[in-house]
C-alpha cells in the first residue's frame, strides 16, 4: 500500500471514529471498507468544512491550512465529482495566495520605513509571521526576515512590559468604567502578543489572572441583579446585570447563559408590572428587551397584549410614560431607540404642548450622539479600534451624515482587519 493511501486510510479512520464513536480500530477499518467512495468523500468534506470554519475563519490559525486542505484534497481523490470539496480546495488555495501577497506587500512597505511607530513595528512582525505560516520557504520573505531579525523579540518584550503594567491596575481598579477601559486595552495587547507569539507564557498567565478576576466581579453583579429582581427593584437589577454583561464581554465573545436568563427574567417581570400599571410604552420596551434575551412564547404573548392595549390608548394621557421611556433609553445609551419612540409617537399626539415636550427630546438625542462621537474619536486616537467602531456605528445608524462618523467607522474597521490579519 502506498504512503498516500495509508495516510488517507488513517484520516478516514479518524473521521469515522468521530462520527460513529466506535472504540475499536478494527471495527472502524471494517466500516471504511463497507463505505462507498462517495460517502467517504462526503465525510471528509464535512469534517474539512468544520475545521475550515473553526480553525481558519474563526481562529485565523494559518498553520492549520495544510491539514484542512488535505481533507478536501482527499475527498476529491476519492470522488472527483465532489464539486463542494473542489470548491473549498480552490477557495483555500486562493485565500492562501491572496493573504500571502497582502502580507508580503505590508511587510515590504513597513520594512522600508526608517522610523516606525510601535504599531507599525507590530504590523511588520505580524505580517512576516502570517507570511511565514503560509509560505515559510519563500526567498523574498527570507530576506525581509533577515533584515528585521532583531525586531520580533523587541516587539514581544514591549507587549510583555505593557501587560505587566496593565495587569496590577486591572486587579486593583474598582470603578466599572475605568476597569472596562483597562480591559479593552489589555485585550488588545494580549491579542497582539498571541498573534505574534502564540505560546508566550507571560501573556497566557496574565490572561488567566485577568479573566479570573473579571469573572469574580461578573458573578457578584449577577448575584446582586438576582437579589434586586427578587425584591422587584427592576432598575437596580438592570444596572447590575448590564454591568455583568459588559464585564463578561471583556473576557469572552460567547454569551453567558446565566446573564441572558437573568436579563430575560428582569425584563419580562418589569414589562408585566408596567403593563398592569397601563404604562404601555415602557412595558413594550421591556417586553422587546425580554424577547431579545430569550424569544419565549410568554414574552411574545406579553408583547402582543401590550400592542393591542396601546393601539386604543390616549397618547396624550400617556405623555409622561412616553417621555420616561425616551429618558430610560438615553440613560441606557440607546439614542437610536429613543429617537424611534419620538418619531413613532409624535404623529399620535394632539395636544401641542405634548408635541413640544416630545420634540424637545430630539435635542437630548443629538447631544448624546455628540458625546458618543467624541468618545469614538478618543478611542480611535488611543488605538482602541474595536471600541471606536462600536461608537461610530451607533452614530451612523442614527445619522449617516453626522460629521465624519462614516469615515471614522470605515477607518476603524480597516485598522481592525489589519491588526487581526482577518479578511
Amino acid at each position: 500500500m502506498s504512503s498516500s493511501k495509508k495516510g488517507l486510510l488513517i484520516v478516514l479512520a479518524g473521521v469515522i471514529l468521530m462520527v460513529s464513536a466506535c472504540t475499536s480500530l478494527r471495527a472502524d477499518l471494517f466500516l471504511i471498507k463497507q463505505t462507498s467512495p462517495q460517502k467517504k468523500a462526503d465525510m471528509l468534506y464535512q469534517e474539512g468544512l468544520v475545521r475550515y470554519n473553526q480553525d481558519l475563519k474563526t481562529n485565523n490559525d494559518l498553520t492549520k491550512i495544510p491539514e484542512i486542505r488535505r481533507y478536501f484534497s482527499d475527498a476529491v481523490t476519492l470522488d472527483p465529482m465532489n464539486t463542494k470539496a473542489q470548491q473549498y480546495l480552490n477557495k483555500i488555495d486562493s485565500f492562501k495566495t491572496t493573504l500571502f501577497t497582502a502580507n508580503m506587500e505590508t511587510a515590504k512597505k513597513l520594512a522600508a520605513v526608517e522610523k516606525r511607530t510601535d504599531t507599525q513595528n507590530y504590523q511588520l512582525v505580524f505580517a512576516v509571521k502570517q507570511a511565514s505560516d503560509l509560505k515559510p520557504g519563500d526567498k523574498d520573505l527570507a530576506k525581509i526576515k533577515a533584515s528585521i531579525k532583531d525586531l520580533p523579540p523587541l516587539v514581544i518584550q514591549k507587549h510583555e512590559e505593557r501587560i505587566a503594567v496593565l495587569e496590577p491596575k486591572i486587579l486593583a481598579e474598582k470603578d466599572p468604567k475605568a476597569l472596562l477601559k483597562l480591559l479593552n486595552e489589555a485585550n488588545t495587547v494580549l491579542s497582539e502578543l498571541h498573534n505574534i507569539d502564540p505560546s508566550n507564557k507571560a501573556g497566557a498567565q496574565s490572561r488567566i489572572k485577568i479573566d479570573t478576576y473579571v469573572a469574580s466581579l461578573t458573578q457578584k453583579d449577577i448575584d446582586t441583579a438576582q437579589a434586586k429582581l427578587t425584591a422587584k427593584k427592576y432598575a437596580d437589577a438592570e444596572t447590575a446585570v448590564l454591568r455583568a454583561e459588559k464585564s463578561h464581554a471583556a473576557i469572552s465573545s460567547e454569551k453567558n447563559p446565566q446573564i441572558q436568563n437573568l436579563k430575560y427574567g428582569i425584563y419580562y417581570a418589569w414589562g408585566t408590572d408596567l403593563f398592569t400599571a397601563k404604562k404601555y410604552q415602557a412595558a413594550g420596551d421591556k417586553a422587546s428587551l425580554a424577547i431579545s434575551a430569550n424569544r419565549t412564547t410568554d414574552a411574545l404573548a406579553l408583547k402582543t397584549k401590550i400592542n393591542k392595549a396601546a393601539a386604543v390608548r390616549d397618547f396624550d394621557a400617556d405623555i409622561s410614560d412616553i417621555l420616561d421611556s425616551v429618558d430610560a433609553l438615553l440613560a441606557r445609551g440607546d439614542p437610536s431607540g429613543a429617537q424611534d419612540i419620538i418619531d413613532s409617537n409624535l404623529p399620535n399626539l394632539k395636544i401641542q404642548a405634548n408635541k413640544n415636550s416630545l420634540s424637545a427630546k430630539t435635542a437630548d438625542v443629538t447631544a448624546q450622539i455628540k458625546i458618543i462621537y467624541q468618545a469614538g474619536i478618543s478611542l480611535y486616537n488611543e488605538e482602541d479600534y474595536e471600541g471606536a467602531a462600536q461608537k461610530f456605528k451607533v452614530v451612523v445608524d442614527i445619522n449617516g451624515d453626522y460629521e465624519q462618523a462614516q469615515s471614522y467607522l470605515d477607518k476603524s474597521n480597516t485598522k481592525i482587519r489589519a491588526l487581526s490579519g482577518k479578511d
